[in-house]
């Protein structure tokens, strides 16, 4: 049977690497989210769409999607299945879904005030959804099938690293906007 992330680093060293790696993880996360969060505010205020409703909702649901997967990802890292499982298992959801849906929805809204995103780069929160949520269900109900599990656990490997390669992107659109936006205003 394979092994899901969580199950690797039950022991030592792994569960005093992985928590430290990990939370600095969350903190990095944190400010690219953040930063993200910046630049479609810019561009809205900038388009007359920052003081529009359905802005100030999105606005809301993305600061608390970035607070709970964070924070999910900082408790999922620093309590190991052996500690608590309802704890990790619970830190989990809220880390895969709140950055899943995060990443989605702040895509719908940097596209609408005119941030360009690429093709491969928007549908990959909907795949990693698909797979977290396919994950999710054999973890949960078809746990006992040993071939079935190690399916789920190869699921979650995959839309982890589907995780990485979005946060990748935008880290990299971030920094491209930001120092862009740097080079102008020193013009000034």
């Amino acid at each position: 049977r394979i092994r899901t992330i969580s199950e690797t680093v039950m022991f030592f060293p792994e569960n005093r690497i992985f928590p430290v790696a990990m939370s600095i993880d969350a903190i990095l996360l944190l400010l690219i989210f953040l930063m993200r969060q910046k630049i479609i505010r810019k561009l809205a205020e900038k388009n007359d769409l920052f003081k529009n409703n359905s802005y100030q909702k999105f606005n809301k649901i993305a600061y608390s999607l970035i607070i709970s997967s964070t924070l999910g990802l900082f408790l999922l890292s620093n309590v190991t299945l052996k500690d608590s499982k309802v704890v990790h298992l619970v830190s989990a959801c809220f880390f895969f879904f709140g950055i899943i849906i995060y990443l989605g929805l702040s895509d719908i809204w940097a596209k609408r005030v005119g941030y360009k995103i690429g093709y491969i780069s928007t549908i990959i929160p909907y795949l990693a959804f698909v797979l977290a949520t396919i994950y999710t269900i054999i973890t949960l109900i078809l746990y006992r099938n040993r071939f079935i599990y190690s399916i789920g656990s190869l699921l979650e490997y995959a839309s982890s690293a589907l995780i990485f390669l979005k946060i990748l992107f935008n880290a990299k659109r971030n920094a491209d906007t930001y120092h862009t936006e740097w080079k102008r205003a020193r013009k000034i």
